[in-house]
């Protein structure tokens, strides 16, 4: 049986030529899919052709690209039953690595062919749809982690490298932060709402691991103290940083005072002074934030 499928491609995605790209995906997908291609255009943005092919009444619909197409598709897709099929080829692919898809192109491509499914919960931060995490305050700011160089080099230890500099040159700010009705005021550098996250995004690091079906957000705050020089800021961030990748690698708590985790459905963030919000890598604008747990509201082709 071939189902109708539809394919948002992203052709300036990634470092793979488009032709040779999009000519592999339709023969791999091709003896179980019926397939539309939608190409992405600085006009007409992935989500756009999501609901697109949403009207049209596909049984399916897969995502060639990078996050960002990722996400569009999926904003699209929210409270849906139609299946959602990730070929990453992007740059980066933080919710494809997170939930175990393969980067692989062939690999990925086998994945929808098994049509395994699983639904995993999704967000919305300030009414925009939300993936992977809601980043505020240092994480937000942070415009990048490691240079390519470093990547190569060192690989998941770049990041920690990276994270150590940034938190030298930065400063707290005060939060108000409500949690499914529980309030908290404290002091912080960075504050992390994570459905899913890959152990390279070191700030959603704090509980034991992150639970992409759980209906519940893992919260992460780093909450550092005496956070007044630069020596006290190098000590402390190496010691945060160190604590986070532990709790990565060995699926553990995070065990410092100064790191803070929890889970819950629906968070509100203020800060004094405003901090600026990052959605799955794109700031949209400064708190206040408004983060809700959409529970299962994703259907995903996945590796089981």
């Amino acid at each position: 049986m071939s189902f109708s499928s539809c394919l948002i491609f992203n052709p300036a995605a990634g470092p793979t030529e488009r032709e040779s790209c999009l000519q592999k995906i339709q023969e791999h997908l091709s003896p179980d899919f019926s397939l539309t291609v939608y190409e992405t255009t600085p006009e007409r943005d992935a989500e756009e052709l999501a609901q697109a092919a949403i009207q049209k009444g596909f049984d399916c619909i897969f995502a060639a690209g990078g996050d960002g197409t990722v996400s569009g598709v999926a904003h699209a897709l929210l409270g849906t039953d139609i299946p959602l099929g990730i070929i990453p080829t992007g740059t980066a692919n933080a919710f494809a690595n997170a939930l175990g898809i393969p980067s692989d192109l062939l690999s990925a491509c086998q994945v929808i062919r098994r049509q395994n499914t699983r639904q995993v919960d999704a967000g919305q931060c300030n009414d925009q749809a939300m993936i992977l995490f809601t980043s505020i305050g240092f994480g937000a700011e942070m415009s990048h982690h490691a240079d390519r160089e470093a990547k190569d080099r060192w690989g998941i230890m770049a990041y920690f490298f990276a994270a150590l500099q940034n938190f030298q040159e930065f400063d707290t700010f005060q939060v108000q932060l409500t949690a499914d009705g529980h309030s908290l005021d404290l002091e912080a550098t960075a504050i992390t709402i994570a459905n899913t996250a890959p152990l390279t995004s070191l700030l959603a690091q704090g509980p034991d691991q992150l639970i992409a079906d759980d209906g519940l957000f893992d919260v992460t705050i780093i909450a550092p103290q005496h956070w007044t020089d630069p020596l006290s800021k190098f000590t402390q961030g190496l010691a945060i940083s160190h604590d986070l990748l532990q709790s990565a690698l060995r699926q553990q708590n995070a065990q410092r005072d100064d790191i803070t985790c929890f889970r819950a459905k629906q968070i509100s963030v203020n800060t004094v002074p405003p901090q600026k919000v990052m959605i799955d890598g794109e700031v949209i604008g400064t708190t206040p934030a408004e983060v809700q747990c959409i529970s299962q509201g994703l259907t995903l082709y996945v590796n089981e």
